[in-house]
């Protein structure tokens, strides 16, 4: 996968602050700098570049997506590597950088690898990867090798997998000076944070000393878990950095809203929207939805409907974590290198990726985290350009809007577009062509909708159960009624009256509401383990988390279960298969 110049989210969003010849670096390192993103900092860079240039304590960095994260921990690394007279003979990894995602530890490693290639001179030691879908052996040159690995950018789940599996791996970081943790907000929640443990604790372990091993953790948002998790593994003595002044978002990022009356009008305007934006010149645009399978469907749709308007070779892509990684690094490059395209993607794009001349994010649908708003608003409105985020919610997800105006976020209420009978028609007649799995894409929507009354109280959830009933019947048209467990609906406090000619039930209803619960069960028997809100019944098993770690965490991930005895066992064995599969987003 080739990054193309400029790298824009690595180095340009923030006003400069600093000459990259001016923070201590080595002239290699500053001028290899100068020639691949700027003769600037960004004040994130500007700030951390010293600190971790002059401190042996760790460092909590809070910077707003976009701002330049990935050099400012990047370049006092390759620093100390290139003013080390014996860094070519060590026998140890010198650095390793942590990354929630294969897609952004591929980008990290590439981007730093840039930089390496014009100040490393005649090194033999190289910035490799440690994640998922990278052979064992390939990860096992790096350390056996007659070079060692400068660096590894790894993910989670194949890292602990390979400190606890293969010996030489793990002898090879007995003299780690640097462990820097990228997206930790991410990496502290409760889905990484026993393995993120696991790695240091085995870290620490194996460490000839250990108080020589410094960790720097940077995020673009700040919580209690974060926080505490630096303290445990940092000590109180770490020094805090936060160039958020209290604003996640970019200023240059105006933010919108647009209410719908129900999930299939949302549907319709954002096809409407995405025509919209995309009949104006050199338009690239970013369309976030809820779940993997809104985003296989929707990516159909509108590949149908596009290809119609602007031609075959228009591009419209796909990004979602049940793509290959090879397809996933084809879809990267070609959007990022196109002038105009648009990109339907789940969450595993929303995080840390770069996609310059992204001028407009569109998203359906609510998230169980406004950190996940955050971090889909903060692909535009990159290097130092203006970006519109529009979000488009149902009246039955009014409620997310208020929650995300509490912390903070502006969004201006604009009125919807009028959808035309052509998108009416033409999103009806796709269904023909696309041949869409109805069922699998409402059960991943009701299994999104599972955990919000939990989260949120202002939330009703038979409203939102009622939405997904009539999306379906949208969709199919005639009397079809979408079959599902009285076990499922029973989560949602649903009556029989209430869902009377909405929802065809097997079984008999309770009625009965409980909040605290979050396995939703389906009588259907479609168990592979997926974690995108469907089980889609080929037994598989895999419980994947490297990407998409929002639509299939505690939204959706057990609906469609009965039996989730032994679930925490089977996280534990996990792992790798979560790494290497990528399937619940």
């Amino acid at each position: 996968m080739r990054l193309s110049k400029p790298l824009s989210a690595l180095y340009s969003t923030e006003a400069p602050t600093s000459r990259v010849d001016e923070v201590g670096l080595n002239p290699k390192i500053s001028n290899a700098f100068v020639n691949v993103a700027s003769e600037n900092l960004t004040e994130v860079q500007s700030k951390v570049v010293p600190e971790m240039l002059s401190t042996n304590n760790g460092v909590l960095v809070r910077a707003k997506t976009g701002t330049g994260k990935t050099y400012a921990f990047g370049l006092p690394l390759m620093n100390e590597w290139i003013t080390d007279k014996n860094f070519e003979r060590q026998e140890s990894v010198h650095s390793l950088i942590i990354n929630p995602t294969r897609d952004l530890a591929f980008q990290t490693q590439m981007a730093l690898d840039r930089i390496w290639k014009q100040c490393g001179g005649q090194s033999k030691r190289r910035i490799d990867l440690c994640v998922g879908q990278v052979k064992y052996d390939q990860i096992l040159r790096g350390v056996n090798g007659r070079t060692k690995s400068a660096a590894f950018v790894a993910t989670p789940g194949r890292l602990e997998d390979m400190l606890n599996s293969k010996p030489d791996f793990r002898n090879a970081f007995k003299d780690l000076r640097h462990f820097v943790i990228d997206e930790a907000d991410v990496l502290c929640d409760n889905d990484f944070k026993e393995a993120l443990l696991s790695i240091v604790k085995t870290l620490k372990a194996n460490h000839s000393d250990p108080s020589k091993l410094k960790v720097t953790m940077f995020s673009a948002t700040m919580d209690n878990n974060t926080k505490e998790l630096a303290d445990r593994l940092m000590g109180p003595e770490h020094k805090y950095i936060d160039v958020t002044s209290g604003r996640e978002v970019t200023d240059s990022v105006n933010q919108s809203l647009i209410t719908t009356d129900g999930l299939y009008e949302t549907f319709a305007v954002a096809m409407e929207l995405l025509l919209e934006k995309l009949s104006e010149r050199n338009s690239k645009v970013i369309v976030f939805m809820p779940n993997i399978k809104a985003t296989e469907y929707f990516y159909e749709l509108a590949r149908e409907i596009l290809g119609n308007k602007f031609g075959p070779r228009f591009p419209v892509l796909p990004l979602h974590g049940n793509l290959r990684q090879s397809r996933r690094n084809t879809v990267q490059t070609r959007f990022r290198n196109a002038r105009s395209g648009v990109l339907i993607s789940s969450n595993v794009g929303a995080r840390g990726m770069d996609f310059p001349g992204v001028n407009c994010v569109i998203q359906l649908g609510v998230q169980l985290e406004t950190a996940s708003h955050t971090h889909r608003v903060g692909r535009t409105g990159r290097a130092g350009t203006t970006g519109e985020s529009i979000s488009i919610l149902s009246k039955a997800e009014k409620f997310y809007a208020e929650r995300l105006r509490k912390e903070g976020h502006v969004l201006e209420e604009i009125e919807k577009p009028q959808v035309s009978e052509a998108i009416e028609s033409e999103i009806k007649s796709a269904g023909k062509f696309i041949r869409p799995d109805y069922n699998s894409l409402l059960s991943s929507m009701l299994g999104t909708y599972a955990s919000v009354p939990r989260l949120d109280r202002d939330a009703d959830p038979k409203a939102l159960v009622l939405d997904c009933g009539r999306l379906y019947q949208a969709m199919v048209g005639g009397e079809r009624l979408l079959q599902v467990s009285a076990r499922d609906l029973d989560r949602f406090g649903v009556t029989k009256e209430d869902i009377d000619g909405v929802f065809q039930v097997d079984g008999v209803l309770k009625g009965n509401y409980r909040p605290r619960g979050n396995s939703y069960g389906n009588r259907n028997g479609n168990r592979s383990g997926n974690r995108n809100g469907y089980r889609n019944g080929n037994g598989s098993g895999n419980r994947n988390r490297d990407n998409d770690w929002n639509s299939g965490r505690r939204s959706d991930r057990n609906f469609g279960s009965r039996d989730n005895r032994g679930r925490n066992d089977q996280r534990r064995r996990s792992y790798d298969r979560w790494d290497k599969q990528d399937d619940h987003y």
